[in-house]
């Protein structure tokens, strides 16, 4: 019987695209005060170069397509980092971090800037539902590390046999999974939804959302 619940953070309890798009319309509103040009231009070709290759060096492409020296990169990291967000979580979260609390411990372990991730965890308020969070850089130990998940299970007072392991990213969360020793339940929201990489063993639970974990469980 599970006792412990180790969870993703970014796609799996929220969309974390409006996190990303929130920093990127205050960067923009910043260089539209420079004089770069208009912040919906800006915006829209942050936009495309995020979909086009990705949020790494974001910036630096933006400086290319505007002809800007990069010397003022950093600030813009730092706008973009520290953006006022309104974010939510996805729908039945909220419920489904109540079921799980009913059945044993929760922790959240989220990858990324520490920073950036604890001001998610704030603007979310999801910390109040949870027993504790861990932030996997802080400690040096970015996913597919399991010593993130490790140090959840201490704090929860649980062993691997115990958990099971609720994320988004099968290169991250799945192998984070594998290498510890803990049945995985994959939610299909966001960027990695369609991603089935090779050599993964099967996730014990397959969701559309993470709305639909707490009827699995129960199955």
């Amino acid at each position: 019987m599970m006792r412990a619940f180790l969870l993703d953070l970014d796609d799996t309890l929220y969309a974390e695209r409006a996190y990303v798009d929130a920093g990127y319309a205050a960067v923009a509103a910043h260089l539209a005060e420079q004089g770069v040009a208009d912040a919906v231009s800006i915006t829209a070709r942050l936009t495309y170069e995020h979909e086009k290759h990705g949020r790494l060096q974001v910036f630096n492409r933006l400086c290319r397509f505007f002809d800007l020296a990069e010397t003022a990169l950093g600030e813009w990291v730092e706008i973009y980092r520290h953006a006022p967000r309104r974010l939510e979580l996805y729908p039945g979260a909220t419920k489904t971090l109540e079921a799980l609390h009913q059945k044993g411990g929760v922790a959240i372990v989220t990858d990324g800037h520490v920073d950036m991730q604890k001001a998610k965890i704030a603007a979310l308020g999801v910390d109040r539902l949870v027993g504790t969070v861990i932030f996997p850089w802080e400690i040096g130990a970015p996913k597919p590390d399991p010593r993130g998940f490790e140090l959840a299970l201490e704090r929860l007072g649980a062993s691997p046999s115990d958990a099971l392991l609720i994320g988004d990213d099968p290169y991250h969360d799945g192998e984070a999974a594998r290498r510890l020793g803990v049945d995985f339940a994959r939610v299909r929201t966001g960027r990695f939804g369609a991603v089935d990489p090779p050599g993964l063993p099967p996730a014990m639970h397959d969701l559309d959302s993470i709305a639909d974990l707490a009827d699995a469980l129960d199955s």
